[in-house]
């Protein structure tokens, strides 16, 4: 496959389909045991793909996740179900991926699972 048909299909598979969730945890709960709850949080009946990241923010101590959820359900309805979880976040903000933003992480997991370069 070329780079170009590469892209191409990833703006198929995952326009308007790809929600960006962040999150903030201000909690003493271990990252691992969020990161594993967010992933839990994200996998609805409609979910494909998840891929995401969980930090620990150095001014504050605060961990934050961004998570992309490649699903066909709506953003009130993830994003409902990732403030659900416990521990609770202290702030949620979720949306509609940019197509450009969705192509880049979609194809850079690919180019991972592909096995590299």
């Amino acid at each position: 496959m070329t780079a170009e048909m590469d892209k191409q299909d990833t703006c198929v598979l995952f326009d308007g389909r790809t929600i960006v969730v962040e999150c903030v945890f201000h909690t003493i709960v271990d990252y691992r045991v969020i990161a594993e709850n967010m992933r839990q949080a994200c996998a609805g009946p409609q979910l494909r793909l998840t891929v995401g990241s969980v930090e620990r923010r150095h001014h504050d101590g605060a961990i934050t996740t961004k998570s992309f959820v490649n699903t066909d359900e709506e953003v009130e309805v993830v994003a409902a179900r990732i403030a659900g979880m416990s521990p609770k976040p202290s702030r949620v903000t979720a949306g509609i991926a940019k197509v450009s933003e969705a192509a880049k992480v979609w194809g850079e997991l690919q180019r991972i699972q592909d096995g590299g370069d």
